[in-house]
């Protein structure tokens, strides 16, 4: 499936033609929602609106700041709200933290207790590769590595795996 990330920043630059999107073959968007304890997305409602008016498949993530990992999901899945069948939810970890794993552990397990549905995470290589992930592994959380395009016509680098941990990369 193609698909793509958006945020407030993407909004900012102007408005987005989703019809073009999804003739442009785009399957499905995860949409940032939130961030640490009390940030919202202004666009979120929007963009997810307007994905779901073209049929394109929306999920929504949450920007981990690293506070109380169980307030930073209760405040992610207030926020998104409704989901419809099919759609998904990610936590987006970028920053340095003294023990990231059980922090995203931690938030993932309340997002899922809280959803029933089991989150992604999305992680660049080298964090995958310098902590032990076990932990989330075991729980069944799968992995949205961060790879992007490498050159201008979009052709994706070669998705070998990073780690022994993770049995496949999901996206």
């Amino acid at each position: 499936m193609k698909g793509f990330d958006i945020s407030h920043y993407q909004n900012e630059k102007g408005q987005l033609d989703w019809i073009k999107i999804k003739k442009a073959g785009y399957e499905f968007v995860d949409i940032k929602c939130t961030e640490g304890l009390g940030f919202i997305d202004p666009y979120f409602n929007l963009n997810r609106k307007n994905a779901r008016a073209v049929g394109i498949l929306s999920g929504a993530y949450h920007f981990a700041r690293g506070n109380d990992s169980r307030a930073e999901a209760e405040h992610f899945v207030k926020s998104v709200g409704e989901m419809q069948a099919g759609e998904g939810l990610d936590l987006d970890w970028e920053i340095k933290h003294s023990d990231p794993v059980s922090w995203c552990l931690s938030f993932l397990e309340r997002v899922y207790e809280l959803t029933d549905i089991k989150p992604f995470i999305y992680l660049n290589e080298s964090t995958v590769r310098y902590w032990d992930w076990t932990p989330v592994v075991s729980a069944g959380y799968g992995l949205w590595i961060a790879k992007y395009p490498y050159n201008d016509a979009g052709v994706l680098p070669n998705f070998t795996p990073v780690s022994d941990e993770w049995p496949f990369i999901a996206i």
